[in-house]
């Protein structure tokens, strides 16, 4: 959170809110803590760059092993109308990532990556998890859950936002105990 503040002061040329955010940043947040955001540089869209700044930083706060990777530079998400529903499925993909990393506790492990080619944006969020036999179509049904006590929509709601657009694809895949979302999106 602190260090969306800062990006979002320095987009603002607030010299001393910077300076000041930095100081306190600095005061709590130790040098190995921010490993994890090496290439979100690359990563120009506002609420992309919270977003995945937050998710990372739970990640790392829980102790999960993980990984990040963009390689190429994201200037924006495509248009406003599809920005917030983006944002929306990548926050409930890498929740489910990180709910199954604290299910599995040892041997947790998330890989993202956020890449871009030509007209196409592509996400990609990898967790290892405890596979339960359950098939993709059975993941994404309403109300199913591994967690006691949870209402099961995650999967459910990115296959309901993901039917209002064409140019998007969603896939899921389960292989050798991992799980893998997968979402490209045009871009102009």
């Amino acid at each position: 959170m602190l260090i969306s503040l800062q990006l979002s002061a320095q987009d603002r040329h607030d010299k001393e809110l910077i300076a000041r955010l930095k100081k306190y940043s600095n005061f709590y947040l130790d040098n190995k803590g921010l490993w994890q955001f090496n290439d979100i540089d690359n990563v120009r869209d506002d609420l992309l760059k919270s977003l995945l700044i937050s998710k990372l930083n739970i990640m790392f706060q829980q102790n999960i092993e993980n990984t990040f990777e963009c390689q190429t530079l994201i200037e924006q998400l495509p248009t406003k109308d599809i920005t917030f529903d983006i944002i929306r499925i990548l926050g409930i993909a890498y929740d489910n990532a990180i709910e199954a990393s604290l299910i599995l506790k040892n041997g947790a492990k998330v890989k993202s990556m956020v890449y871009r080619k030509a007209s196409e944006l592509e996400f990609e969020i990898k967790n290892r998890f405890n596979d339960t036999g359950k098939s993709i179509l059975e993941l994404k049904k309403l109300g199913f859950t591994t967690k006691k006590g949870h209402s099961g929509l995650g999967l459910a709601n990115i296959e309901d936002i993901k039917k209002k657009y064409d140019a998007s694809l969603v896939e899921y895949h389960i292989f050798d105990g991992w799980f893998t979302f997968y979402m490209s999106v045009r871009v102009k």
